[in-house]
């Protein structure tokens, strides 16, 4: 990453929303990266971590992310299209 592309984050106003992410991944190590990366950004928020798909489910209708980050390939996803649904 350019330290350009770093300064325009840092421009981004506190008071603009924050796009909320749910993080879904059944690798503990995956899971810290892609949070380590995403908390670089100051208009990202990571609302949650879950380590399976029927929790990634259960937590999207939860916590309403904006966005869910989602290894569809984890265990216990028996039906990510339902997950799309959960907005």
């Amino acid at each position: 990453m350019s330290s350009l592309e770093t300064e325009t984050w840092r421009e981004i106003p506190a008071t603009d929303p924050r796009i909320r992410i749910l993080i879904a991944d059944d690798q503990p190590i995956i899971r810290k990266q892609v949070r380590a990366i995403l908390e670089e950004h100051p208009a990202f928020e990571v609302c949650g971590e879950v380590q399976d798909g029927a929790r990634a489910i259960e937590e999207a209708q939860r916590l309403k992310p904006d966005v869910v980050i989602l290894n569809i390939s984890m265990p216990v996803l028996t039906d990510w299209k339902q997950l799309a649904k959960s907005k």
